[in-house]
């Protein structure tokens, strides 16, 4: 799977239990837990599918607390292992594709909203499939987005937040209980966070 943003990549928020989630009440419906990761962008960039796939759900005007999302199911011609999970990419601006649409990586399928909440960000976010698609279920599952990226967007990903921590690690980059001997935060690796949560 490949970044859905290409230009920019500014990592704000991991996924798991960020110090931010842990803080913030909006994450109630996780667990207080942070269910996808956070790309920060300028408003107006591109958002690009990052997998081959179907278009299942798209919401727009705003809805909820995630505002203007599409929602793709994997194909088996995907190379990771997310065929039977669905990649939902929230806070769009006016969603570019619409249910039904077939889409590879890095078709355009949006743009980055400049009326999201913490400023224009999109939120990745892998759960199970449902044959009767809906944004909220009572038993579901999120996934870690870092353990479907290729080597490659791994590697740009963490290079990024690495560059960012040099100038002090946020609370959506940091852990909780993650600090270094004299009480900093320290810069979590998005690969050691729960793999699933349940909801």
């Amino acid at each position: 799977m490949i970044l859905p943003i290409l230009r920019e990549i500014r990592p704000t928020q991991w996924f798991g239990d960020t110090v931010f989630a842990s803080t913030t009440t909006i994450y109630s419906y996780s667990g207080d837990l942070h269910a996808g990761f956070d790309l920060a962008a300028s408003a107006g960039s591109n958002v690009f599918a990052g997998i081959y796939g179907t278009v299942v759900d798209v919401v727009s005007p705003a809805s909820s607390f995630r505002p203007n999302y599409v929602i793709i199911r994997p194909t088996r011609s995907n190379p990771c292992e997310c065929v039977n999970r669905v990649v939902l990419y929230g806070h769009l601006g006016t969603p570019s594709v619409k249910v039904g649409d077939k889409v590879r990586p890095a078709t355009r399928i949006g743009a980055t909203d400049a009326a999201a909440g913490g400023g224009p960000h999109l939120h990745l976010e892998i759960r199970d499939y449902e044959d009767h698609y809906t944004a909220f279920t009572d038993n579901e599952w999120f996934y870690n987005p870092a353990y479907y990226l290729s080597s490659y967007w791994m590697n740009r990903l963490q290079a990024a937040a690495k560059a960012q921590s040099a100038h002090g690690v946020s609370s959506g980059l940091a852990f909780v209980g993650e600090t270094d001997e004299d009480g900093n935060r320290v810069l979590g690796d998005p690969y050691t966070q729960p793999y699933r949560i349940p909801r």
